[in-house]
């Protein structure tokens, strides 16, 4: 069973959900994968919300806008999914949809985990410039030197301009992993950083090197994180979800995102497991 990833779309007075079926692995598990702000829809009641985000979406600007939640479910084979509102950076709603697992029916609430996907980007930066402020290491300090497990190599594109934690952070290091991270079935061997950043069984995706010099242009880039991740395991010398947990986490209250996705098969983590533990960012 796997989960898929949704985006929020806001239009005038109306809230629009894109399902899309395809998924990347994520760093975080979030309670809330969806986020429904802003825009004139803040205005409206929860109840109004909730009957928008349930109901077709007028007008018609995409195949699936005739479609009600549900069926739009149904058609992309979704099986579940969570929406939490923030209104004034609190959570004002959250409501769940459907099941969290396919074999016994356990439906989603508003405490389900899902994948967080690419959203753990952004919360990983925070623990990096956390790690500056404290004078760890440095935003623009040429990252093999932060680095002490691995070294990423220039291949001759850093003989100007060295790899820096802001390149990685805002995706204009140079690094061309367009491949993604398809992510592990629950159960199986899990490769390391370092395997994973040099195209290493088990890792089932290919090697994170640069294609082009830093800041020269900006791609997406997943491996830079996975390089930030790295860096900042080297420096501190913890494990990635304690260093999370410890930085950005538990300061703001985020109490149930975990950033390991190594749940027990016990009781409620079971159903928790099968939903997160295939997909990704």
């Amino acid at each position: 069973m796997t989960s898929e990833k949704c985006r929020p779309w806001n239009g005038a007075g109306r809230v629009r959900l894109t399902i899309s079926p395809y998924q990347k692995p994520p760093e975080l598990f979030a309670t809330h994968p969806i986020l429904a702000i802003t825009g004139t829809a803040s205005a409206q009641s929860p109840a109004q919300m909730i009957a928008m985000i349930e109901g077709a979406q007028v007008p018609n600007r995409q195949g699936y806008d005739p479609y009600t939640l549900r069926e739009v479910m149904d058609r992309m084979h979704v099986p579940g999914l969570s929406v939490a509102v923030i209104r004034e950076f609190k959570i004002d709603w959250a409501k769940g949809w459907g099941v969290a697992d396919t074999e016994t029916g356990t439906p989603v609430t508003p405490e389900t985990m899902f994948q967080a996907a690419s959203m753990s980007k952004p919360v990983a930066a925070m623990a990096s410039l956390k790690a500056i402020q404290e004078g760890k290491f440095k935003l623009d300090q040429d990252i093999n030197t932060v680095l002490k497990s691995w070294k990423l190599p220039g291949d001759g594109f850093t003989e100007r301009q060295p790899v820096t934690p802001r390149a990685l952070m805002s995706h204009t290091s140079g690094t061309g992993d367009g491949f993604g991270f398809p992510g592990y079935p629950p159960g199986t061997n899990l490769p390391s950083l370092v395997q994973i950043l040099d195209g290493l069984p088990p890792s089932n995706v290919g090697k994170v090197r640069l294609e082009r010099s830093p800041f020269s242009a900006y791609k997406y880039s997943g491996g830079a994180v996975t390089i930030e991740q790295l860096a900042l395991t080297d420096v501190l010398g913890k494990p990635f979800p304690q260093i999370m947990r410890e930085a950005v986490l538990d300061p703001i209250g985020m109490t149930n995102s975990p950033t390991s996705n190594r749940f027990r098969r016990s009781g409620r983590s079971r159903h928790r497991e099968r939903m997160v533990g295939t997909g990704g960012e």
